[in-house]
């Protein structure tokens, strides 16, 4: 729990033990203050970064720099205050940041001669390209620093692995390759997607067939083969396209509604941009315009070019 002077908070809060590199490879919006410097950090200062919720909740308002938060019976003095963290975003997530350094129980917290201990490493690599670089460097350096030891050898298991590679299942020495992923998983998301595809095809021909003798009596009354396929093109297009729109509101109300549900940590808070992405929304909405131009173009087109007579008899051939 967190505390102020005169005000004590039986509340839990995260607080992350870090250093000023954190602040460089996460990008956190700063409301006011900023986060500690590196002399903060090797002269071990008691200064601390917290949420924007927290500091409502100690202070009333975010404009905190500058005053004292208790963390384990330890005061602190506020130097910034950043935007909340999602608990999506679980290697940056905290309600508090402080140096390291400042915790003396965490530092004598080792063992094999320094080699292990309770803190992680997270990288930043320029481009992708540089993941490989970064491993092959990691592998010298680790090796250079073995041949230096002789009871104990370090050994990352398999690390540093990206967030993709986390993402996918891969932990250390047990990866998991791209490859086998998108075959295991992507198979079975391809089959979840396509079963309502087909199902759409066949609702949008039947519909179309449905109309074979209202575009018989409108070619009758001179209406041509591309102006009749193109009205069914765009009366569909424009349904798929509010059809795409009411189910994108609908998912996102529905996500925030049973997220608790669906998220393994409840309270998570999700930005606008991990709920939304434009660039998938918007190859799906171009996947259903296509299959809409295929289920109901090409029987469109082959009814228009039927002889009127044959299209008001609803397709059927009649014998003199």
């Amino acid at each position: 729990p967190l505390s102020i002077p005169g005000k004590r908070m039986y509340k839990g809060y995260e607080i992350k033990y870090t250093d000023p590199g954190f602040w460089q490879v996460f990008s956190f919006r700063f409301v006011s203050g900023k986060p500690f410097t590196q002399a903060d950090f090797d002269s071990a200062i008691p200064v601390a970064v917290v949420s924007e919720s927290v500091a409502r909740k100690l202070y009333g308002s975010t404009e905190v720099v500058g005053k004292s938060v208790i963390i384990d019976m330890a005061a602190y003095t506020i130097c910034g205050v950043v935007e909340d963290a999602s608990r999506a975003a679980d290697t940056a997530f905290a309600s508090v940041w402080v140096p390291y350094t400042t915790d003396r129980v965490l530092l004598a917290n080792t063992i094999k001669e320094n080699m292990a201990g309770s803190f992680s490493v997270c990288l930043l690599a320029r481009k992708k390209g540089d993941f490989r670089a970064i491993r092959q460097e990691l592998d010298r350096q680790v090796e250079r620093y073995n041949g230096m030891k002789q009871d104990n050898k370090i050994n990352f298991m398999g690390n540093p692995i990206s967030r993709l590679d986390v993402a996918i299942g891969s932990q250390g020495q047990a990866h998991v390759a791209l490859k086998d992923y998108l075959l295991e998983t992507g198979a079975l998301l391809l089959f979840l997607l396509f079963v309502p595809a087909l199902n759409l095809l066949g609702v949008t021909q039947s519909a179309v067939q449905k109309r074979r003798a209202e575009m018989g009596v409108r070619k009758a009354f001179g209406a041509t083969t591309g102006t009749l396929l193109c009205q069914v093109l765009y009366e569909n297009g424009l349904t798929t396209l509010i059809g795409g729109v009411v189910g994108c509101g609908l998912s996102l109300l529905f996500f925030s509604l049973g997220k608790d549900f669906l998220l393994e940590s409840t309270n998570t808070a999700l930005s606008g941009e991990m709920l939304f992405q434009p660039m998938a929304f918007g190859a799906a909405l171009l996947f259903c315009l296509l299959l809409n131009l295929l289920s109901a173009g090409i029987p469109a087109l082959r009814i228009a070019r039927q002889k009127i007579v044959v299209a008001l008899k609803d397709g059927e051939e009649f014998t003199k």
